[in-house]
């Protein structure tokens, strides 16, 4: 059953088309939606150092559907700068990035990798994404056992994630 819940969504440059950094304010979780022009700034927030997930979205798939490609870093800005820098593997058509860390500098790679598992299952099921996925998660039919034994642990619901940018509802994720 859905319930009330504030989000705030902060523009850094005042502006609602670049940046954008949302959270609900009753959870550790931001989301940090970076347009690609704009990846210099996100690299000079605390933020890119921090480990996360992310998803990479960008132009129409042949199947007429947004182009995503979800990972999960140990720093997130490092991983980006080297998808900018990454024309010649599948990655050159993103335009914006939604970044996934904790308020508290909490999380941790297993709990990244657990929530780039469960993102891209969800992302399959809710079939409004051309997923651009990596070899290994595509032939992954289901958790690795130290991401199953964090579930307890993670935030109660995981669709709060992707509140920010407009690209899912709570309901698909």
């Amino acid at each position: 059953m859905p319930r009330p819940q504030t989000i705030q969504i902060y523009l850094p440059a005042g502006d609602p088309r670049g940046m954008r950094v949302a959270e609900i304010t009753t959870r550790i979780v931001r989301v940090v939606e970076v347009p690609r022009s704009q990846l210099g700034e996100f690299l000079k927030m605390p933020e890119a150092l921090q480990v996360g997930v992310y998803f990479l979205i960008g132009e129409l798939s042949e199947y007429g559907l947004p182009r995503v490609y979800v990972g999960q870093s140990g720093n997130v800005g490092k991983r980006l700068v080297q998808h900018n820098q990454d024309t010649d593997r599948g990655k050159d058509f993103w335009n914006r990035a939604l970044v996934v860390v904790s308020l508290t500098n909490s999380m941790t790679q297993t709990h990244a990798l657990f929530l780039e598992w469960f993102a891209i299952g969800q992302a399959t099921q809710a079939g409004r994404y051309s997923l651009n996925l990596r070899p290994t998660l595509r032939q992954r039919g289901r958790a690795a056992p130290h991401a199953r034994a964090t579930r307890g642990r993670l935030p109660r619901d995981p669709r709060d994630r992707r509140y920010s940018a407009g690209y899912v509802g709570a309901a698909d994720f």
